[in-house]
This record gives structure tokens, C-alpha cells and sequence, in this order.
């Protein structure tokens, strides 16, 4: 029972999604359409998400932020963000 929020800020040197959550096609990962999705996790990261964006919204000097939300130990934390400059998106040789 795990969930993740994100909020990017791309005014300032932050990773986009594709730095933290790379697309690999080879592997047989649990995603939320094969694995389902928990309506308890999903009301709590909508909360974190509505919050967030009343954040943005009134103040937009908010900074990047990522949250992993486990509800299986009841326990919240913040992983330090670092671009990759290997992104193929956003990373110095995109595209």
C-alpha cells in the first residue's frame, strides 16, 4: 500500500519525472493498472496532491518535492531529488 507525490518546479534546476522514475520496457514491473489501486491510498495522495496545488497556486516559489507514502508501516519520507544529467528528456544531451 504505497503511493508517491510529486511536484515539479521547472523554474529551478530540478529533475523532471523521467530522472527519478526512468521508463524501462523490459521489465514486468507492478504498475497500478496490473496491480490495482487501494481507494485508502488513493483518497490520501489526492489529499497530499489538492494541498500541494493550493501551495502552488498562493505562493509559486515552491521548491520540487517528492513524497512516498506507505501505509503499510504507516511511514512518510522525502527523497533528496538530483537531476540526471543523463535524462533523455531534460538531462544535458536531450533529445
Amino acid at each position: 500500500m504505497l503511493g508517491i507525490v510529486a511536484a515539479f518546479n521547472f523554474k529551478e534546476d530540478s529533475p523532471c519525472y523521467e530522472c527519478l522514475f526512468p521508463r524501462n520496457y523490459d521489465l514486468n514491473e507492478n504498475t497500478c493498472q496490473n496491480s490495482g489501486i487501494t481507494p485508502s491510498v488513493l483518497g490520501i495522495i489526492g489529499s497530499f496532491m489538492a494541498s500541494i496545488a493550493l501551495k502552488i497556486i498562493a505562493d509559486n516559489a515552491f521548491r520540487s518535492s517528492v513524497m512516498r507514502i506507505n501505509l503499510s508501516d504507516l511511514s512518510i519520507s522525502q527523497p533528496k531529488l538530483k537531476k540526471d544529467v543523463l535524462c533523455k528528456i531534460c538531462g544535458e544531451n536531450k533529445g
